[in-house]
C-alpha cells in the first residue's frame, strides 16, 4: 500500500514533466545544441533515472511498513 500510493504520485510527477518538457523547446533551444530538447534518449534516460530513483526512495518506507507487527500498530492508536 505504501509503495503504490508513492509511485501514483512518481507516474503523476513524470506524467506532468514529460508534458513540461514536451512545451520546453521554444524556451530553451539554446540550452541544448547537441540533442534537441526533445531527443527521445534523453527523455527516456532521464524518465527511467527518474522512476528508479523514486521507486528507491519508496521501498524504504514500505519496507519498514512491512516489519510491524500489525496487533501492535493497532493498539498503539
Amino acid at each position: 500500500m505504501v509503495l503504490r500510493e508513492g509511485l501514483v504520485l512518481v507516474l503523476a510527477g513524470l506524467t506532468i514533466g514529460f508534458t513540461g518538457a514536451l512545451g520546453a523547446p521554444y524556451r530553451d533551444r539554446l540550452a541544448a545544441r547537441r540533442s534537441g530538447p526533445l531527443d527521445p534518449s534523453v527523455l527516456g534516460v532521464v524518465t527511467v533515472v527518474l522512476a528508479v530513483a523514486s521507486m528507491l526512495a519508496c521501498m524504504t518506507p514500505a519496507r519498514r511498513a512491512t516489519r510491524v507487527d500489525p496487533v501492535v500498530a493497532l493498539r498503539q492508536q
